[in-house]
């Protein structure tokens, strides 16, 4: 038997934080006559925690009570409060502007707590649970809160700020559960409902894969999935529980600035960085229902000032995750993807897949075309649908039809900043966008995650269920396949080839070069022929990479120089091949004159290394430090140039190991010679903790 789960909470943070546990909710908000700001009144000398606990008890009596008086289906119903302290004293939510400066200034600097209870019910049985976590913030200048208690966001908020918005920046660190501190502590709450409270939840997204932090953080969800191909691993996918990617993604954003000069402007949609609107990706309606790519390429686009101005409320879809130090990319032109088709709800064009044979396209236009009458919308079939019956399409249609409502109206009575509509998650794309024919079997480790993927595939992917099998073997099945080896050897810079070439892989900021070397491949007949296979051979291999580590952007592939024309031609031939089995979409030109490839990869995430990877805390990605040799002769001048500004009565060096050695050896004389020059003494103090380029010179 399905259990209902309702939530019921005003806050769009919350229901955000169910959906990615995979717990599917319908909300269950207080009427307009009742005072639930009344419940959250703090008792005189009322103890944090007990008052948090005690006012979401009351919350849940309140939600019991109107579940009642509604007559809803039966069902778990689940509520939290969340409220900040400092020391014993509450921090509520404030109730102006001078009142939130007042709370920001005072946690300037300090420590506090967040303190979350949540508690579920159902039928006579009854749970709850407390999150503790402690959020340090760095000291806060008044400009800087003054121009935070503007933006409106502190207002409504306990403590007068909201950690996933704006807030962010004031953060100097967390101890504990950051999902509590967003309002919704996610161990807490899939305990409650794990336990006896719910026997099954109505839902078909995952809720294994999850780490126990020993109640000291979040649990965090990993997803991890790989395309193996005739034994090899081609591609590979991870998604973390909280860090989902965010295309597909709707959101009721807020436009805060419009910058004429690169055609774009910032949207606050709740993100810690503001996301990008192009002024190309703002939809406008075009003639005689003609997509907007076709109909674009040779009309000129109205400015950007005159589509969007700064406060301006819109609805607008995630293109492109955030990478880096960028924000998303986004789109005004709302995209809902189904099983079968791609629903465009304000456009009235018709399309099929370029990969449907063109003999067939015609008829499947005109079918598709009588099933979306009277109502209209665009749609796109996918390849999936090119067999499909006219009952299955009007399915599709009709859940997509259902879903753009949902959005809609969501967007009309929701604020700036909130969800409206969540793309699947890992395991669910697997089965809707990457099965097709060719697919042998898609084997899960998960027995949890095995019968929530059915489920879901027996309603939307049918075709996908038999292909799904349960892995039971002991050993596990990232090892049985090798995949955690190739995890490693594809977050290394130096790629092996089986001839005893390689290849070096560099990824920057602008783009990712490939560099092709014969290594230890001597060949058999000539140097000409050892150079030609090794190309060939390199030019598998980084359309492999390129699959495998997500690398997108310009790519620049530097190929070993051939002196023939024909060989040259033979790499470039295979380098295509292998590039026309990516998914995602790809260019790439002949040799240039100085024998160069340069090809560009389409990007809407980021890659392996990014996802996996943090910048080097000594070289800070610059891949290179600083000899200790390099470090004394800084030291040394930056000695003589505090000498003639001050007149202290001994220098004291602070710095590595490695440095101070080199004083008191090779460097020793260079030293004495400074300090017969200035006439002060030097003293040399090691620092074990100190990286080989950080110093300091104190002033005694």
């Amino acid at each position: 038997m399905t259990t209902i789960v309702y939530l019921a909470s005003q806050s769009p943070r919350r229901s955000q934080l169910l959906d990615q546990i995979g717990v599917r909710h319908s909300l269950l908000l207080p009427h307009a006559d009742e005072d639930a700001e009344a419940l959250e009144a703090i008792l005189p000398g009322e103890a944090p925690a007990r008052y948090v606990a005690r006012v979401t008890a009351l919350k849940l009596d309140a939600a019991l009570a109107r579940h009642r008086r509604l007559k809803l289906p039966p069902g778990v119903i689940v509520c939290a409060d969340t409220t900040v302290a400092l020391g014993r004293q509450i921090l509520g939510k404030p109730a102006d502007k001078a009142q939130a400066s007042a709370m920001l200034l005072q946690l300037g600097g300090r420590t506090h707590r967040v303190l979350t209870a949540v508690a579920a019910a159902h039928g006579r049985r009854r749970g709850a649970a407390l999150s503790v976590s402690r959020v340090e913030f760095a000291p806060l200048a008044p400009a800087a809160v003054k121009a935070y208690v503007a933006s409106g966001e502190p207002m409504g908020k306990a403590g007068a700020y909201a950690i996933q918005g704006r807030a962010a920046a004031f953060v100097r660190g967390i101890h504990g559960s950051y999902s509590g501190i967003m309002g919704l502590p996610l161990f807490e709450t899939t305990q409650l409902l794990r336990g006896d409270l719910v026997q099954q939840l109505a839902s078909p997204r995952a809720l294994g894969g999850q780490v126990d932090d020993g109640g000291h953080g979040v649990r965090v969800g990993l997803r991890l999935f790989a395309v193996v191909e005739n034994g090899v691993v081609q591609e590979l996918h991870v998604e973390r529980a909280l860090e989902r990617g965010l295309v597909g993604n709707v959101y009721q954003g807020k436009v805060a600035r419009v910058l004429p000069g690169m055609q774009s402007a910032f949207i606050d949609i709740g993100l810690e960085r503001a996301a990008f609107l192009h002024v190309a990706d703002v939809w406008q309606r075009q003639p005689e229902g003609e997509p907007p790519q076709v109909a674009r390429a040779g009309q000129a686009l109205v400015p950007i000032e005159r589509k969007v101005f700064e406060g301006q409320s819109l609805t607008v879809q995630v293109i492109k995750d955030p990478i880096g130090t960028k924000g998303a990319r986004l789109s005004t032109q709302i995209s809902v993807a189904g099983r079968l088709l791609v629903f465009l709800p304000q456009d009235d064009h018709v399309g099929v897949s370029q990969k449907i044979t063109p003999t067939q396209r015609d008829e499947l236009r005109n079918r598709l075309q009588l099933l979306t009458r009277p109502e209209g919308g665009g749609f796109i079939l996918r390849t999936n649908g090119e067999d499909a019956s006219d009952a299955e399409l009007a399915d599709d249609i009709r859940y997509l039809r259902t879903t753009w409502t949902g959005i809609k109206q969501a967007s009309m009575r929701s604020p700036p900043g909130t969800l409206l509509h969540q793309d699947l998650n890992l395991i669910q794309r697997v089965l809707r966008d990457l099965t097709g024919e060719s697919t042998q079997s898609i084997r899960v480790d998960s027995r949890e995650q095995f019968e929530l993927l059915m489920g879901f595939g027996q309603a939307f992917t049918p075709s996908a269920v038999g292909k799904l099998q349960h892995y039971k073997g002991e050993r596990p099945i990232f090892d049985l396949y090798g995949i955690d080896e190739e995890v490693t050897r594809a977050l290394g810079r130096r790629v092996e080839l089986k001839s005893g070439g390689y290849l070096i892989v560099d990824q920057t900021e602008a783009l990712t070069t490939m560099d092709v070397n014969t290594g230890g491949f001597v060949g058999a007949r000539n140097f000409d022929d050892t150079i030609f296979k090794t190309n060939l051979e390199a030019a598998q291999a980084i359309a492999r990479q390129l699959r495998l580590r997500n690398l997108g952007g310009i790519i620049i592939v530097d190929f070993i120089d051939m002196a023939r024309e024909d060989h040259r031609d033979a790499v470039m031939a295979e380098f295509r091949k292998q590039l026309a089995r990516d998914r995602v979409k790809t260019m790439a030109g002949g040799f240039s004159q100085l024998g160069l490839v340069e090809m560009t990869r389409k990007r809407t995430r980021e890659s392996l290394a990014h996802m996996l990877c943090e910048p080097c805390a000594a070289c800070l990605g610059k891949g290179s430090i600083k000899t200790a040799r390099s470090v004394a002769y800084d030291i040394l001048r930056e000695i003589l140039r505090e000498a003639r500004q001050f007149n202290p009565r001994e220098f004291r060096v602070v710095a590595s190991p490695k440095v101070i050695e080199l004083f008191l050896d090779e460097e020793s004389q260079h030293l004495a010679g400074l300090i017969e020059f200035i006439g002060k003494s030097v003293s040399l103090q090691s620092e074990t903790a100190m990286g080989q380029e950080q110093y300091d010179i104190i002033l005694l």
